[in-house]
């Protein structure tokens, strides 16, 4: 099956009551066939598509969903919500509802015949229906009759037209659809980001993706350059540094420009950089420009970059992989993702404390000290005119 958003609301119209019960928490076969109430075939086959999907995590003891099941059984649970509400202002003797005292064939009904509602925005006749669509004449009439039962379209002068909960209930698949798409699009990234935290699926529908494997191997990604060659001010936490370019970069930028730049870190990442960017480090905090801050607690295994420009503010979120290797970012396009982002940075920073006093006066230590230099990471820089960027050549000393 093409793995695509319509093709996934299908599935899930028809087996999310085991994805939600997979949801909540970590369960077996046998558990599910009891919760579920059905066949034990029935979940063999539910979760043969859940795996395919991804939906549910791979080689595990446990069944355990993903990050994309959490995400797409959120998105799909409010459309059911929003569909069964609604059925409940039908007509109350609709064969379509009638026998339903959860309205999940109010959903089935919506999703299996959404082809039909549609094409029904723009009053259609049965003989159009049958020529334009894909289904046999039998199986127009049946739709129809099913779809009008419901109150959801109705018949008019010019041919059968969705009526205005038929229009708004289309609109809400639609929306759902391209809620799915906007998730479906980021599941590779998925994987690498914990499944217990809560990311809004109103996240992903605001971003534009950036994969490491389209940047030149230990380069910047591109979309993280644009954060900091603008910018006044740049905030970001790290599980570990993305390349050595990104302190460069906020090097020149501090040095030079008067950036101002604030780095949450973990504690061994702030040793990291002092034994091996002691210079660097130095000349940022020797421009007062520059802060460096230490996470002390258990650090998200993602990154998150706030930059500050005459444009406005712009954020990102960094993945990594399981080797602490940056596979992709995540840029807000939207207001709704980057309000998350800011959120969630503040709620870091909330936690994180200042740099001790000493932590300086043990910077510049490494700094002077000539056996340091020349057995860590020492640089080069020259500016680029034409592209008005700034890079370092990164040269290893032996």
């Amino acid at each position: 099956m093409e793995h695509t958003a319509t093709n996934l609301v299908r599935l899930l119209d028809q087996r999310n009551n085991v994805l939600s019960r997979v949801i909540e928490g970590p369960t077996d076969a046998s558990t599910l066939t009891q919760r579920v109430s059905v066949s034990r075939s029935t979940i063999d086959r539910a979760l043969s598509a859940f795996k395919e999907w991804e939906l549910i995590v791979p080689d595990s003891d446990r069944i355990e969903p993903t990050l994309f099941a959490r995400l797409v059984g959120k998105i799909y649970g409010d459309f059911e919500t929003e569909v069964r509400s609604v059925a409940g202002h039908l007509p109350p003797d609709s064969s379509s509802w009638s026998a339903v005292d959860t309205r999940a064939d109010a959903v089935r009904l919506v999703t299996t015949r959404i082809e039909f509602l549609e094409y029904a925005r723009t009053a259609s006749t049965k003989r159009t229906l049958v020529a334009d669509l894909p289904y046999a004449r039998s199986t127009v009439d049946r739709a129809v009759r099913e779809l009008e039962q419901a109150g959801l379209i109705q018949r008019t002068a010019t041919g059968y037209a969705t009526t205005d909960i038929g229009e708004w209930i289309t609109t809400r698949y639609r929306v759902t659809r391209e809620a799915i798409e906007d998730v479906l699009a980021v599941r590779d990234l998925l994987h690498y980001l914990p499944t217990d935290e809560v990311f809004p699926p109103a996240l992903f529908a605001g971003i534009n993706i950036e994969r490491a494997e389209r940047t030149v191997p230990y380069h910047l990604l591109e979309g993280l350059r644009e954060h900091l060659v603008t910018a006044d001010r740049v905030s970001a936490v790290f599980p570990t540094l993305p390349t050595p370019q990104f302190l460069s970069v906020c090097h020149h930028r501090v040095v030079q420009h008067g950036m101002t730049l604030e780095l949450i870190t973990t504690p061994t990442l702030a040793d990291t950089l002092t034994d091996e960017f002691p210079r660097l480090l130095t000349e940022m905090v020797a421009a007062t420009a520059g802060s460096a801050t230490t996470f002390t607690g258990t650090p998200p295994p993602f990154g998150l970059i706030l930059s500050t420009t005459d444009a406005g503010l712009g954020g990102s979120i960094l993945v990594y992989d399981d080797h602490q290797s940056v596979v992709g970012a995540l840029h807000a396009d939207s207001d709704a993702a980057l309000a998350w982002i800011k959120n969630y940075y503040e709620h870091i920073h909330e936690q994180a404390t200042e740099m001790p006093s000493g932590w300086l006066d043990t910077v510049t230590t490494k700094a002077s000290d000539s056996s340091t230099l020349s057995t860590n990471l020492d640089y080069v820089g020259h500016e680029d005119e034409a592209s008005d960027r700034y890079d370092y050549n990164f040269i290893y000393k032996n």
